[in-house]
């Protein structure tokens, strides 16, 4: 066999060869290096999340230490202060011009405070009505509303000069809670 052939066997095996650890070797360790690839990626998302809810958790837990709770203590009513509650909303409704029925019920315990249901009616043209309703909520103590029904007041007035009043007048029906501790 000359020389020219010898060289074209060898070139041509070798070539084989390549090819044959081309496909046998490298061609599986690139889809390797490509799964590895992405759960390193995974893990690192998976981490860069768990790092921001760390940072959140930490920003939240400064806010809590730097929050006064003194003044959450402040929202709640003394307990059993049922007079200074009441007190309170008929000199409101008095300011406003309206009139105020006040129907307390017995509080509930709920863990370490009393929950509290008022239900209030109150008569009176809407400006006093909804500007009552402000002073309520600027008060110390909370008020959560459940409910406001206004409506107009029903009733025929006896004469013709109480016309005007009476067509001004409406009536609103709140239910709210309040909270002592």
């Amino acid at each position: 066999m000359p020389i020219k052939y010898k060289i074209i066997t060898v070139i041509i095996i070798m070539l084989a060869c390549t090819s044959l650890s081309i496909s046998l070797l490298i061609f599986p360790l690139k889809n390797k290096v490509e799964s590895l690839k992405l759960q390193i990626f995974d893990k690192n998302s998976a981490f860069n999340k768990e790092q921001a809810e760390t940072q959140n958790l930490l920003k939240m837990n400064q806010t809590l230490k730097n929050t006064d709770i003194s003044k959450i203590d402040a929202i709640y009513l003394s307990k059993n202060d049922a007079l200074y509650l009441i007190n309170s909303l008929e000199n409101l409704a008095l300011n406003n011009d309206c009139e105020l029925v006040i129907d307390l019920t017995e509080p509930t315990d709920i863990i370490s405070y009393q929950e509290l249901d008022l239900n209030l009616t109150i008569k009176g043209e809407l400006n006093n009505i909804m500007t009552l309703i402000t002073k309520i909520e600027e008060q110390d103590y909370y008020v959560n509303y459940e409910t406001i029904n206004i409506s107009a007041v029903s009733a025929a007035p006896e004469n013709t000069s109480d016309t005007l009043e009476t067509n001004n007048q409406l009536t609103a029906n709140i239910t709210a809670k309040t909270y002592w501790q």
